[in-house]
């Protein structure tokens, strides 16, 4: 991606702490800072600026209180009607600035800051007790900031008030350097920030983590059930099992967001599964856990398991083991499973968790937040397939429904999470971000599509999209890809008989749809094949197929229910 930083001060020194981390990530992105003495106004209002001509993807903005409000400490001078005026004024001039950088540039995803709210007020104690203190102030500014965004695609609000606070506001900067160099931040939290940088560009990119594997004894629990009864098990309200009951409730926080727990525990099955199903003080039951896997092989087997299992990456894993010898293996034999090193203090545990920032989307969809359920759900399917001898009564007896409807700013976000996260049945591969998308779906030679699935045994949300751009009387399917969730339901037929019904009612005569292949989409090269489309051309790098519209009868899967918004 490229990458750019606007500051009212002096920052520099984050890059190469940023391209340091973004190299282990597996990245190469160009980064560039810029540095305003001018609140950043030219910067994003004139579009003939080095900013708008360097086109960054992602734009954080740092404007420091210090520089939008210089004297901030002698609001406490004037009465508070006036402080919410200068409020009010300054938090139109950051609207302003900002939309017209996002009306004119749709592409880019800015990351604004908001504000360090001051540790001091001239007013001391009284502070609070005024109508509108100083500091009251600062937090309203930051309150609008985020109720504003909250529903824009194009803008996040990072929380730098609540950096400051985490780390100490005295600490972050360092005075001298502050009077001499106007450097704001000591080199140490730049690192932080750094960090937490990345954690918003690899949301961006769907390269946030999904799938946490978790050991059982003396990881979730303390003591080893082997050893142990389960009564001496050490996990309850006192120490030291409210230690590991902390870290459960972490944990469990985790699945309610989303986040596929499993279990990878070298133990006898039934005597580990009755302490997770028997035990008064589990927070975690056996329903939190997409994938179990207790038994006695090696533990990066049983990672690969899981992975196949759920039909997803092992790169998207994170293993949690406090044995050493463990996280030694899977780091050797599966480096792309992030391995955590925890410490032998299981009072840290809930804080290294908390601190990872592997887990975070830059939105939160309605798909993610019941991610773990559909998960669930889908075992249930493969029960009921397994019960059925015939594929096709199985898919009868699903008694599936799909709607099929264009992009808005409601489905905008899990639609870009497809194009970031979706590998196997993605025919292009291409990325875009949520920009991207609401660039996309507003411009009329183009139409961008998602499905929503639902069967008798639970709703899966948004399962699929494509892009499709037309021009006279062609089309070209840029984009065309479903979840691996759903492979094999027909539902991508539905798709491809919708794309290609609009497109004759536009007037289109031929339809070409590409096949780029990579290491995971094999099983697309021939989907265009299967439904009429002829061989244009092919090479190494691209396959393209093109279809007579004239000539295309196919129907729609006879037992899927379809609805069209």
């Amino acid at each position: 991606m490229k990458i750019a930083i606007l500051s009212t001060f002096t920052i520099q020194m984050i890059l190469p702490k940023l391209k340091e981390l973004s190299e282990k990530d597996g990245f190469n992105h160009e980064i560039k800072i810029f540095v305003s003495y001018n609140l950043c106004s030219k910067e994003l209002t004139d579009n003939q600026s080095e900013i708008y001509q360097f086109a960054p993807d992602v734009l954080f903005l740092f404007i420091d209180l210090d520089s939008l409000i210089p004297e901030y400490l002698d609001l406490v001078k004037i009465k508070s009607e006036e402080r919410r005026k200068v409020i009010d004024l300054k938090f139109s001039y950051l609207l302003a600035i900002v939309e017209k950088f996002t009306k004119e540039r749709p592409a880019s995803t800015i990351i604004i800051h908001n504000f360090s709210v001051p540790s001091y007020s001239p007013l001391g104690i009284a502070d609070n007790r005024e109508a509108v203190g100083l500091q009251r102030s600062i937090q309203d500014l930051n309150r609008r900031m985020e109720d504003y965004f909250k529903d824009n695609n194009s803008v996040l609000v990072f929380d730098y008030d609540g950096f400051t606070g985490s780390y100490g506001k005295k600490n972050i900067i360092d005075r001298r350097l502050y009077f001499l160099a106007d450097i704001k931040i000591k080199a140490e939290y730049l690192e932080l920030l750094a960090k937490n940088y990345l954690n918003y560009i690899n949301s961006l990119l769907g390269k946030s983590k999904k799938c946490l594997v978790l050991d059982l004894d003396n990881t979730l629990w303390g003591g080893i059930i082997g050893e142990d009864s389960p009564s001496n098990l050490k996990l309850g309200p006192n120490p030291p099992g409210n230690a590991y009951l902390e870290f459960q409730k972490v944990l469990l926080s985790l699945f309610n967001k989303g986040i596929l727990l499993t279990i990878n525990s070298k133990n006898n099955f039934d005597d580990a599964i009755k302490v997770i199903r028997e035990h008064p003080q589990m927070v975690l039951k056996e329903k939190n856990f997409s994938a179990i896997r207790i038994n006695w092989q090696d533990k990066a087997t049983n990672i690969r398991e899981i992975a196949e299992e759920l039909n997803i990456g092992t790169n998207s894993m994170v293993f949690i083991d406090d044995d050493q010898y463990n996280r030694m293996l899977v780091k050797s034999v599966l480096p792309e499973v992030l391995t955590v090193d925890i410490s032998n203090d299981p009072t840290m545990y809930a804080d290294i968790i908390k601190e990872l920032m592997v887990f975070d989307t830059a939105n939160l969809t309605q798909e993610d937040k019941v991610r773990s359920k559909l998960y669930a759900e889908e075992r249930e399917r493969r029960e009921l397939q397994h019960n059925l001898s015939d594929f096709n009564d199985f898919l009868q007896e699903l008694k599936m429904e799909i709607t099929i409807g264009k992009a808005d700013e409601s489905t905008i976000p899990r639609i870009s999470q497809l194009t970031q996260k979706t590998n196997q049945f993605n025919l292009t591969t291409r990325r875009y971000s949520e920009a991207e998308i609401k660039s996309l779906a507003s411009n009329t030679n183009s139409a961008v599509y998602h499905i929503h699935s639902k069967d008798r045994l639970g709703d899966a949300g948004i399962v699929g999209c494509a892009i499709i751009n037309i021009e006279n009387d062609s089309a070209t399917i840029d984009t065309f890809l479903i979840s691996c969730r759903v492979l094999g339901r027909k539902i991508e037929d539905a798709l491809l008989h919708h794309l290609i019904s609009e497109a004759k009612n536009r007037g289109v005569k031929a339809i070409i749809g590409s096949y780029l292949p990579t290491k995971k989409n094999a099983q697309t090269q021939n989907f265009y094949k299967h439904h009429g489309f002829d061989l244009l051309e092919e090479s190494a790098d691209q396959v393209l197929w093109i279809l007579n519209v004239e000539n295309y009868n196919s129907t729609w899967p006879e037992f899927i229910k379809i609805n069209i918004n």
